[in-house]
């Protein structure tokens, strides 16, 4: 069988495969045998030009390329979006802790002059 025979010797092209797949169940067929399918073959990448399979070959790489930029660029921008809202934060903070300590000298000041008013007045009596 001529069209089984050939199907990965890449001695047959497409054309013929499908003229064979098409006239199996006529009597004018080369061989006369019926075939129920194409057999994928070599034949297929044979007849591609070279500009088509380059183009398979760099979509591909490109597409994933672009899409990894993307999402690495979305990544970086969530990183500098938390180490801002970090940073903010520890800002914050010391200026509560600021707040909270000079709050905490006034109240100290506060205590040592009721002290020493509590001690003048207890001079004067």
């Amino acid at each position: 069988d001529k069209y089984l025979s050939k199907d990965w010797t890449g001695a047959l092209c497409h054309t013929e495969t499908q003229y064979e797949y098409i006239y199996s169940d006529l009597e004018s067929a080369k061989d006369g045998n019926s075939i129920a399918m194409i057999v994928d073959g070599c034949w297929w990448f044979a007849n591609i030009n070279f500009g088509w399979s380059i183009l398979m070959v760099v979509i591909p790489i490109v597409v994933s390329g672009v899409f990894y930029i993307v999402g690495a660029m979305r990544e970086k921008k969530k990183k500098e979006a938390q180490a801002a809202r970090d940073e903010a934060v520890k800002k914050l903070q010391e200026e509560q802790a600021a707040l909270r300590q000079e709050q905490k000298m006034n109240r100290i000041q506060t205590e040592e002059q009721r002290r020493k008013t509590l001690q003048s007045k207890k001079k004067k009596k």
